[in-house]
């Protein structure tokens, strides 16, 4: 892909992993009156752990002038761990429990690998790590209040999710339920509304397709019925006192288990015969 657009797709979740770890400065977790139990924490370590691929992360080589880019695949790479790795992160995303999230946020900075993905219909791949996926899953849970009332196309832009992460009051945080969370979340949102012209387009404004531009001018009444919307969903947390579950979750804006194609071993003998030269390796990129 080029500069631009692995910019664009990869901007939004940098904004995410700096609001998650400026949330507070504490190390590790903590959890209202009680703390989970050592056999809890080691059951959620291991369930994280499982997201973390026995393969080595394939180096990434430029197959285009637009430098999309694809993986070059050792021989002796693992295909199962594909499918294994995007169970364990189902299994993660079924545990709603606060533990498992606060657990997870921690893990945002994790650079295990996790498995190699194919977006956009085309030879256009990446390198997912653990915490990536730590970060979507934590930010979709963070955001699900406010982002279930953003029925607009495209994405808003990044420096709104960083403020409604950051939030206020961040040395009380490690003492509270999700849901409260997320109640703080909703009432910066409200704050940052005003000030929010458009979405930005999830295509990424490709200078190659014009046509994939998707985003989205707020109007007045929009910003007012959402501040509305938000208000009453403020109400339905302090009533139920439980947190909103996602309708998905999205990494780069795309869902990182079902939407995602994994690089297949087909596609991996097509770059190797293509790039894997000592001809080419002027042509190989860093992730």
């Amino acid at each position: 892909m080029s500069v631009a657009r692995l910019w664009f797709r990869s901007g939004s979740l940098l904004c995410l992993l700096t609001a998650m770890t400026a949330m507070s400065s504490f190390g590790s977790f903590a959890f209202g009156q009680s703390k989970p139990s050592a056999d809890r924490i080691r059951q959620i370590d291991r369930m994280i752990d499982a997201m973390a691929s026995r393969n080595k992360a394939p180096q990434m080589v430029r197959v285009s002038s637009y430098d999309d880019l694809a993986p070059l695949v050792s021989r002796d790479y693992d295909w199962s761990e594909q499918d294994r790795v995007r169970k364990a992160v189902l299994v993660v995303r079924a545990d709603g429990s606060d533990e498992m999230w606060w657990r997870l946020r921690d893990h945002i900075g994790d650079n295990r690998y996790a498995w190699t993905v194919v977006f956009d219909g085309d030879v256009q791949s990446d390198n997912v790590s653990v915490g990536e996926i730590c970060s979507a899953i934590t930010g979709a849970r963070l955001y699900a209040a406010v982002s279930r009332h953003l029925k607009v196309s495209g994405r808003m832009p990044s420096v709104f999710y960083l403020k409604v992460a950051s939030g206020k009051n961040e040395t009380k945080r490690p003492s509270r339920p999700l849901y409260e969370l997320q109640i703080e979340a909703c009432e910066e949102a409200i704050r940052q509304i005003a000030s929010i012209k458009a979405t930005e387009s999830i295509g990424g404004g490709d200078y190659r397709d014009p046509s994939k531009d998707d985003s989205h001018t707020f109007t007045a009444e929009e910003k007012t019925q959402f501040a509305k919307a938000i208000r009453e969903q403020i109400k339905e947390l302090k009533r139920t006192k439980k947190a909103v579950v996602p309708d998905q979750i999205l990494l780069r804006g795309i869902d990182p288990v079902r939407a995602w194609e994994p690089f297949d071993d087909r596609s991996a003998k097509e770059v190797r015969s293509a790039y894997g030269s000592e001809n080419s390796e002027r042509q190989r990129g860093g992730k």
